[in-house]
């Protein structure tokens, strides 16, 4: 649990500093060193002088950034939920949420950002590869590349991790890229298989370590409960086969096989991606 929390806040620190750039940006249009809502939600006078890496970082005055918010229907968002609340004990920052169901956050955000002062300050869950690309040339939307000398944590871990040549791919034409990349030490599956431990403890089972081993528990759990689907994938498989392809050496499900190519590193060369496997 620590290690998920740890990846959210530090996912988090990455929104806040591009909360604050705006924020900063917003104030210097102003001309008067304050934003529309005061100094104190400016984000100009905030900041930390001595921020390093291994220090955490933490607001010297309040601070309130406005922040569009993906409401999953699964799990809609809640006043009561803790994780706001230890953001702002944490960093001394309060985000003023815009909710939109997710079924229409694409076209909300859009129109938010090409709308101009309507949009909040920080604007989350925004994949590259195109989904940027509309809002650069206009100027909307800060290239983040411009800002990293403000953020200690991202350069070492770019440069600890040998992250700058994913980088190339995040850039725009200006040479600048407008969103983070994913900072992982090394490549790990985002989705997995959730299994009910309760029901391998019934059964005496182990947890799967083969798909081969996951056929037999399925096999097992459909002889103790007969009446039960022990298997379900509410996304038409593509989040099974995203998965299983991996250890096929392939693409599929949500991977997708797009152009069907696959670059093979010891040789240098791009294959058909279902051949690999």
């Amino acid at each position: 649990m620590k290690k998920h929390w740890t990846k959210w806040m530090l996912a988090l620190m990455f929104i806040l500093f591009l909360g604050l750039l705006a924020a900063c940006n917003d104030a210097e249009s102003d001309g008067d060193g304050k934003g529309e809502e005061g100094s104190s939600e400016s984000g100009s006078g905030a900041a930390m002088e001595d921020y390093g890496v291994g220090d955490t970082f933490k607001a010297t005055e309040p601070v309130t950034f406005t922040s569009l918010f993906s409401d999953h229907p699964n799990y809609p968002i809640k006043d009561d939920w803790l994780f706001f609340d230890k953001i702002k004990e944490l960093t001394n920052v309060e985000l003023e949420l815009t909710s939109v169901p997710m079924s229409d956050y694409t076209e909300k955000r859009s129109l938010l950002i090409s709308s101009g002062g309507d949009a909040p300050y920080i604007i989350p869950k925004t994949y590259p590869g195109g989904e940027e690309t509309p809002f650069v040339s206009s100027g909307a939307i800060l290239p983040i590349s411009d800002y990293v000398d403000l953020m200690p944590h991202y350069q070492e871990k770019v440069e600890k991790w040998e992250i700058e040549p994913f980088l190339e791919g995040l850039r725009q034409q200006d040479g600048k890229y407008y969103v983070l990349p994913g900072v992982h030490e090394k490549v790990w599956p985002d989705y997995s298989l959730a299994v009910r431990t309760d029901i391998l403890e019934e059964l005496g089972l182990e947890e799967p370590e083969t798909w081969e081993e996951v056929e037999v528990m399925l096999e097992e759990m459909k002889k103790a409960y007969p009446d039960v689907i022990p298997f379900s994938d509410r996304f038409k498989l593509d989040s099974t086969l995203n998965i299983a392809a991996v250890t096929f050496g392939t693409k599929a499900g949500w991977g997708g096989l797009g152009n069907m190519l696959t670059y093979v590193e010891e040789s240098d060369e791009f294959i058909f991606a279902p051949d690999n496997g």
